[in-house]
């Protein structure tokens, strides 16, 4: 190999390099921790009415608001409401989502799912399960799983403006919550309260809905230097890399 060759092939190496870093520096990271302000509700337990030799076995509460042992607010949703925003082109296509009935309860509770993507409807009781939705911009789906089966929801295409409910009409305690984007900047609070969004945009205004299952919308909510608004909206410009938010304080107000 000449000199001549091997000083261009460092030279194109270089500026490979270079633009993969710039590219890298243009995302942004978004995370936090929404946490419970307040004294911790005592979750409501359920006492199941039906094929109780099996859901009675199991301890069954009502999950509308979930607090950890230090004060993580879980199942706290939230996506990015900014509009003509894409993904990088090498953001892995998701796989199935998948909503397990076990333990006659549904898992998990809270759910992102991205439009076109499979929604796999599980079975891991020993007993039969409904599970049935009416999506406001999507066709309404009612399927009935035998003990260990499962089915496969495909015609979810377009988004939903707002999460929708997911029941059990066999077991009316059973619901959860599907999140429906056209996009991967979604995320859904972890036990501990934790959530973080990838791969945004960074240098530029965007604007993000904030959701929980009993207060709906998160109003008068400080997120960094913002307050959430009526429809649970902030906006926020991201640095480069990581932008944590740190704690985010949902007063016990916020769900009476």
């Amino acid at each position: 190999m000449s000199l001549r060759i091997w000083l261009c092939g460092v030279i194109v190496m270089t500026f490979s390099l270079i633009g993969t870093c710039g590219a890298a520096q243009d995302q942004a990271i978004i995370k936090g921790r929404f946490v419970y302000d307040g004294t911790p509700p005592v979750p409501e337990k359920l006492a199941p009415d039906k094929d109780r030799e099996v859901c009675g076995k199991h301890t069954l509460v009502r999950e509308q608001v979930t607090v950890g042992k230090d004060g993580g607010l879980a199942n706290v949703a939230v996506w990015l409401s900014s509009k003509g925003i894409s993904p990088a082109a090498d953001t892995p296509v998701p796989g199935a989502a998948v909503i397990d009935n076990k333990d006659c309860r549904f898992e998990p509770h809270v759910i992102v799912l991205r439009t076109g993507q499979p929604l796999e409807l599980k079975n891991s009781d020993p007993v039969g399960h409904n599970t049935m939705a009416s999506p406001q911009s999507n066709p309404t789906f009612n399927v009935l799983i035998p003990a260990n089966g499962s089915q496969t929801v495909k015609s979810l295409t377009r988004s939903e403006r707002m999460p929708f409910e997911v029941k059990c009409s066999i077991h009316p305690w059973m619901n959860a919550w599907v999140v429906l984007q056209d996009h991967p900047f979604t995320a859904v609070s972890g036990p501990d309260g934790s959530f973080e969004i990838k791969g945004l945009p960074a240098g530029k205004k965007l604007e993000f809905q904030v959701w929980q299952e009993k207060a709906r919308y998160l109003k008068n909510v400080d997120v960094g230097s913002t307050k959430t608004s009526a429809f649970g909206r902030f906006s926020l410009t991201l640095k480069p890399g990581e932008n944590d938010l740190g704690a985010i304080k949902v007063s016990a107000s916020a769900f009476k």
